[in-house]
């Protein structure tokens, strides 16, 4: 049987998505898969859409965000991959919701017209 050898920047970029920070941003992608094979099962979603296609780079960014968040705050690697699922089960909306919250109780807004770039 011969050796497949995917050869340079493929086998680079297979491997980074199997192993480490790929690994754990890819539980992005798992997190959304989740949440759509929900929707369809409770029939507010199609199981293929393009809709679904434009979403996986969306997870696996909010998997990317994950590992970041899961490295600052020095947690395990299976703490890390789980963070990567929760944030692409409850995608970008939520997150920046969720950040809005905490940002506001560190510096509430006043009201005060901000200056003008």
């Amino acid at each position: 049987m011969a050796d497949f050898n995917l050869g340079g920047w493929l086998q680079e970029v297979a491997s980074t998505l199997t192993t480490g920070v790929g690994s754990a941003a890819a539980g992005g992608v798992l997190g959304a898969l989740i949440k759509h094979a929900r929707a369809v099962r409770s029939g507010r979603r199609r199981a293929i859409s393009w809709g679904l296609v434009w979403e996986l780079p969306t997870a696996y960014g909010m998997g990317m965000v994950g590992v970041g968040l899961g490295q600052w705050a020095k947690l395990s690697p299976d703490t890390v991959f789980s963070l990567a699922i929760v944030l692409g089960y409850l995608g970008p909306r939520v997150f920046d919701e969720i950040l809005d919250r905490i940002l506001d109780r560190i510096a509430p807004d006043d009201g005060a017209p901000r200056p003008a770039d």
